[in-house]
């Protein structure tokens, strides 16, 4: 097999929430992204949480209903993007290009143990949510052929009732998968997380909101990860704690302060969190 039918093949075991395939990824990427980070950033503390936000949208970005491209390209290509929130972009861009054209001179720095351990194990939290995308994507593809020809039918006027009863019953647990996968596909935690970091002083001014930000991150990945909706009353505490925290009005605010596609994501979050409180 060629190696594009190696890659294919992991990619393809990726999307399907394969955790096996997930690690060996991990472990494939996690030097070269720490040493262009490195080599970008000039800063330790920051090339690490560069490649753990880079991994964070990367995994996410595996349960959309597309993915055309390698996943060594698109794992530079978002660590790129993320650098360039972080420091200059014009800088973030000159380095990248320097460090491609000298690519085969220069070894690898090795990621720290326990960096590799951490995208590991987020790739292990993320396998089931993987794998529920990837059977949400093959059951959209069978209701897509099954509306083709309930079409067929309403068109000669022999299924109508049948269809519109069935499109009218959405069971809780399908609504709880669809608000997952709306988290995953919009990169809600990463826009939590890129709010967090656009804080110019977040230990102390700001200190206030940066918590609300942190604890929001983690309500939204509570709610990714979790495998069901009757898990064990799991979102019967989420919810308690949105509304004991006061986060969907704390959401409210930070959005009505923001502009741009900052301003959309959040207020894309605060739905989330009201549907999840309704549900």
């Amino acid at each position: 097999m060629s190696e594009n039918g190696v890659q294919d093949k992991i990619l393809r075991r990726c999307r399907a929430g394969d955790a096996d395939a997930l690690r060996a990824v991990a472990y494939q990427l996690a030097d070269e992204l720490y040493t262009l980070a490195l080599t970008a950033l000039d800063n330790e503390v920051l090339a690490r949480a560069a490649v753990i936000e880079t991994w964070r949208r990367l995994l996410a970005s595996l349960g959309r209903w597309r993915f055309d491209r390698d996943l060594p390209t698109e794992a530079e290509s978002v660590l790129g993007r993320v650098m360039a929130r972080i420091a200059d972009p014009q800088q973030v861009r000159q380095a990248m290009a320097g460090i491609a054209s000298r690519r085969e001179q220069e070894e690898l720095s090795a990621a720290p143990p326990d960096l590799v351990e951490y995208l590991v194990a987020a790739g292990d939290r993320m396998s089931p949510v993987l794998a529920g995308a990837a059977g949400r994507r093959r059951g959209a593809r069978r209701v897509a052929l099954a509306l083709s020809i309930v079409a067929v039918a309403v068109l000669v006027g022999i299924s109508s009732a049948l269809y519109h009863g069935a499109l009218n019953r959405r069971s809780p647990q399908l609504q709880f998968e669809m608000l997952q996968q709306r988290i995953a596909q919009m990169e809600l935690p990463a826009a939590v997380q890129e709010a967090y970091l656009s804080l110019l002083d977040p230990e102390d001014a700001q200190a206030v909101q940066a918590e609300a930000y942190q604890r929001l991150g983690l309500v939204l990945e509570e709610i990714t990860n979790a495998r069901s909706l009757y898990e064990t009353g799991h979102l019967r505490f989420v919810k308690e704690r949105i509304a004991a925290q006061g986060l969907i009005e704390i959401v409210r605010h930070a959005a009505e302060d923001a502009a741009g596609p900052r301003r959309e994501k959040l207020m894309s979050v605060m739905l989330v969190l009201e549907e999840a409180v309704n549900l």
